[in-house]
């Protein structure tokens, strides 16, 4: 759960 958090964490910030 925290893997994949973290890449969706990464991939919104990214986007922003």
């Amino acid at each position: 759960m925290i893997s994949i958090n973290c890449c969706v964490c990464l991939e919104k910030y990214l986007a922003l």
